[in-house]
């Protein structure tokens, strides 16, 4: 997790907006936003968050969005690190027909668990992920061939990606990090 977290093209979640040429100062985006509280804290749930959004060819701008909901058989992870993939370059650069303005782009990346919807999966337990989700269902996936699964999407294309604060995504596409 140390050298992820070190290597190039890798920032955290903190520094994503200064790597953007914007400065994240902590309150900025006002009430209702920020981290969850710490344990043995209360405040109410966070309904607003920051996200990196692809606004256009060239153009990427921080804007509040809503804080992800965990859906069943989700979580919704605290982005912490986030890597910057030449996919991704890729799209902002305007070359990918697939990731639409409006996108949170980001598909390699680190969080914990803040809401969980998802049996065996505990708030604060650290994952990374496979962005690729599949159904499990279709023929491809029941061959074990999850990558031609017919029913496909994918973080940061088809659905929002970690450049952002939270993000949710099916807790089957996880993988366990050293906590």
């Amino acid at each position: 997790v140390r050298a992820l977290a070190d290597a190039p093209g890798v920032v955290s979640i903190r520094n994503l907006g200064l790597a953007a040429g914007i400065e994240l100062a902590p309150d900025a985006a006002g009430p209702g936003h920020g981290r969850p509280p710490a344990p043995g804290h209360h405040r109410h749930r966070i309904d607003i968050m920051r996200a990196l959004v692809y606004t256009q060819p060239n153009e990427v701008q921080l804007q509040q969005r809503p804080m992800p909901q965990s859906a069943a058989g989700e979580v919704v992870l605290q982005i912490e690190a986030v890597g910057i993939c030449g996919s991704d370059m890729h799209a902002w650069h305007g070359h990918d027909p697939r990731r639409k303005p409006g996108l949170v782009l980001g598909h390699e990346f680190v969080g914990r668990i803040v809401e969980s919807a998802a049996a065996g999966f505990a708030v604060g337990q650290r994952f990374t992920g496979n962005p690729l989700i599949t159904c499990g269902v279709c023929e491809y996936c029941v061959q074990g061939r999850n990558n031609l699964c017919a029913n496909r999407t994918m973080v940061g294309m088809t659905r929002p990606g970690a450049f952002a604060e939270f993000m949710s995504i099916p807790a089957a596409s996880l993988i366990a990090m050293p906590q």
